[in-house]
């Protein structure tokens, strides 16, 4: 075994495998670990980092987790998904960002936790490159109140098509996170602060530095982060509805697994801001997310560049032909685990499909000279196999390949179309040894064909199954190990800005947009190489 791994390495194409990283998302990985890498490499302490204008050194982390509370549909038709969930979004920030009101007639300790927008953002941290905004309205009660310079990380989905803005909330935290010394296996929960406790916070901390009554000052180290001291870590909670698009994928049907993404980005681009998921939050699903009878929820997956991802899943970066100034942003996807019972398809559609295949053969109980009885035999269950395949059609989505049924579908119209062929050349021979042995041959191959196909069937089923159970198996195990100190550690420490090596779990069945766009990839990687070789020759020629 040993030597045929050597012997299987040996052989291969380096160019073939440089191809085939280019295509999927082990190049983009190695690209945004590059860009976090550099910042820590690069990092100078004259650089300064503003919300509206950040440093081109500047770089940061930003952490995301999900609380799934609600499946409401899975249309397949329709390519979407309608689900409702909050979603945490996570930085470190320097307190003395944080606006808080110093009027006396108002009382920190009866606001507790009720956090608003403007005593993080003010109104001219915009998108990014917007130099302004509406002017701030001045308030009585905030006349004292220093600008709100915060870091505004900008994340928008990239699938929402329909968003319901009745059930739209969002809520702010401002919280301290240390490692759990005594369950090294868990990460310890946020220490939320109140209003009270940041604002006593910050008043100790400007006692012992009295430069920090310039606004322009410049907060925190090079990347706009402060310093352990100062350090506190702003959560941004928003209750989201709505419908998302789906690219499901129905060749293994009806024993297929199907990832609901919910994909986010950052108006940012991979050389500011990388997202990755919150250790410290981790993400959950109600327990009652999904009461559908036809699918049953499994463990997720959460997708970036520094958690779980496989080469074939959906990219964690833009291409650079996608921005027209040539930027990419870092991706992140929390994909809910979904699984088809096949029990309906197959006690309704596929057992029954099964006995027409069956019934065709009663033909072969006529005389072969009675051929206008034959033949309204095999049209009357040709008729009945294409009603199936409509109804087959009703549960599907438009797809341009065939699923695992269908080409059962297809084999028993296939047997049928034979079966009448042969029917009709049977009555047409004259003699009537001849005949009879032509009618037997018959039989007896569409027999072996039609063992042959559901043969065919029973065994991908129970090999698609096994297969089903492990790759969910594995799910469960990366969704758990997600979580685990023990993958955070360097130097008998537990950090966080580790990167652990993700278990690059291959999907159970990459989707056909998927494959669709690697064949894309390759081809204009091809004709890259094609034409820096031509340029390569012109050049050399008229040298």
């Amino acid at each position: 075994a040993i030597m045929a791994r050597v012997i299987k390495r040996s052989s291969r194409n380096p160019k073939k495998e440089e191809e085939e990283i280019m295509m999927d998302n082990r190049h983009f990985v190695q690209i945004l670990q590059n860009a976090r890498r550099e910042h820590s490499s690069s990092s100078s302490p004259s650089s300064s980092f503003s919300s509206s204008n950040p440093n081109p050194n500047s770089y940061r982390d930003v952490y995301v987790s999900f609380n799934v509370q609600n499946v409401h549909a899975i249309d397949q038709i329709n390519h979407r998904f309608h689900v409702l969930f909050n979603m945490y979004v996570a930085w470190d920030e320097d307190i003395r960002k944080i606006s808080i009101p110093d009027n006396d007639d108002v009382d920190l300790e009866s606001m507790g936790h009720s956090w608003k927008k403007d005593m993080f953002f003010s109104a001219s941290s915009g998108k990014p490159g917007d130099q302004g905004g509406e002017k701030q309205k001045q308030n009585p009660q905030r006349v004292a109140q220093k600008r709100a310079c915060c870091f505004d990380p900008q994340i928008r989905f990239t699938n929402c098509m329909d968003w319901n803005g009745d059930e739209h909330e969002e809520w702010f935290r401002v919280v301290l996170y240390s490692v759990n010394e005594k369950d090294r296996k868990k990460w310890k929960p946020y220490e939320r602060l109140s209003i009270k406790d940041v604002k006593a916070r910050q008043d100790s901390i400007n006692s012992n530095d009295n430069d920090n009554d310039n606004d322009n000052h410049n907060y925190g180290d090079n990347d706009g982060v402060a310093n352990n001291k100062t350090k506190v870590r702003i959560v941004w909670a928003q209750r989201v509805q709505g419908w998302f698009e789906e690219d499901f994928e129905m060749t293994n049907f009806p024993l297929d697994v199907q990832h609901l993404h919910i994909g986010i980005t950052s108006r940012w681009d991979h050389k500011h801001v990388g997202i990755a998921y919150d250790k410290y939050t981790p993400s959950t699903i109600s327990s009652q997310a999904l009461t559908s009878q036809t699918f049953e929820m499994c463990a997720p997956r959460i997708m970036s560049f520094r958690d779980d991802w496989s080469k074939g899943s959906l990219p964690l970066l833009t291409e650079k032909r996608d921005s027209a100034t040539g930027a990419q942003y870092c991706r992140a996807y929390f994909a809910l685990t979904v699984t088809r019972h096949s029990g309906f398809v197959m006690k309704n559609v596929m057992l029954i499909l099964t006995l027409v295949g069956f019934f065709s053969f009663s033909t072969f109980a006529l005389d072969p000279l009675s051929l206008s009885e034959r033949q309204s035999i095999v049209l009357t269950l040709v008729l009945t196999t294409v009603a199936f395949k409509y109804v087959t059609m009703s549960m599907m989505p438009e797809i341009p390949y065939l699923s695992m049924l269908d080409k059962v579908t297809y084999g028993a119209l296939f047997l049928q179309a034979f079966m009448l062929l042969c029917v009709c050349v049977t009555a047409n021979i004259k003699d009537g040894e001849m005949r009879s042995f032509v009618d037997w041959t018959c039989l007896g191959v569409l027999t072996f064909w039609w063992a042959f196909l559901l043969l065919w069937f029973v065994f991908q089923f129970f090999t698609i199954r096994i297969k089903r159970e492990r790759y969910l198996k594995l799910c469960d195990k990366n969704f758990d190990d997600a979580f685990d100190t023990s993958k955070f550690i360097m130097d008998e420490k537990i950090n966080e800005t580790v990167l652990p090596k993700p278990p690059l779990v291959d999907e159970f069945c990459p989707s056909y947009q998927r494959k669709l766009r690697s064949t894309t990839m390759k081809r204009k990687y091809k004709e890259k190489n094609l034409n820096d070789i031509s340029s390569t020759f012109s050049q050399d020629s008229l040298a």
